[in-house]
C-alpha cells in the first residue's frame, strides 16, 4: 500500500513505526538501540518463530519472497543467529546485527502473525521499532564482515515494497 511507502530509508522506517504503535494490541514498542542482541534473540526464537501462521509461511515460500522463513526449527533459527552474533562481535559489527534484528523481529510480527496473535502478542511483548540509519557494506568485508553485511542485507529487504 502506498500509505506504507517512504522516499528513502529513514522515512520508510518511521511511517512503518508510526504503523505498527498504531496496530491494534500493540502497547510497547522501544528503540532499537535499546535492545540488546540477546533480547532480540529471544524475542524472534521464542515468540516469534513459535507464533508464526503456517498459511502466511506458505504465501512466501511459494512466491521465493525475502519475507519467507529462514530457518526449518526455531533451534536452528537460534544457532544461526548466534553464529552470526558471534562473526558480528568479532568484525566490531554488533550494532548493524542487532539493527538487523530489529528489522527481522517487526517484519516477523507483521507479516508472519496473524491478527490474533498479534494482537495476544502485542499486549504482552517489547517490540522494537526500526532503526532509522541505514548500515552500509564495511571497509574491510573478511568473511565475519562479510556475512553479518549479507545477514543484514537481508533483513533490511523491506526496501523491495517500502520505498517509492
Amino acid at each position: 500500500s502506498e500509505g506504507f511507502k517512504g522516499h528513502n530509508f529513514a522515512s520508510m522506517g518511521a511511517i512503518l513505526n508510526r504503523a505498527l504503535q498504531r496496530m491494534e494490541g500493540v502497547q510497547l514498542t522501544r528503540e532499537c538501540s535499546q535492545f540488546s542482541t540477546s533480547e532480540l534473540l529471544e524475542l524472534l526464537v521464542d515468540w516469534l518463530y513459535e507464533a508464526a501462521a503456517p498459511s502466511l509461511l506458505g504465501i512466501y515460500d511459494k512466491k521465493s519472497d525475502q519475507r519467507r522463513r529462514i530457518a526449518l526449527s526455531a533451534s536452528q533459527l537460534r544457532a544461526r543467529l548466534m553464529e552470526i552474533d558471534t562473526h558480528a562481535s568479532a568484525a566490531s559489527l554488533s550494532e548493524m546485527h542487532r539493527d538487523g534484528l530489529c528489522h527481522k523481529a517487526v517484519m516477523w510480527f507483521v507479516h508472519h502473525l496473524p491478527r490474533e496473535a498479534q494482537v495476544e502478542l502485542g499486549s504482552k511483548l517489547m517490540l522494537p521499532l526500526l532503526p532509522l540509519e541505514q548500515h552500509s557494506a564495511p571497509a574491510r568485508l573478511n568473511p565475519s564482515a562479510t556475512l553479518v553485511y549479507s545477514e543484514y542485507s537481508n533483513s533490511t529487504s523491506c526496501q523491495a515494497c517500502h520505498l517509492s
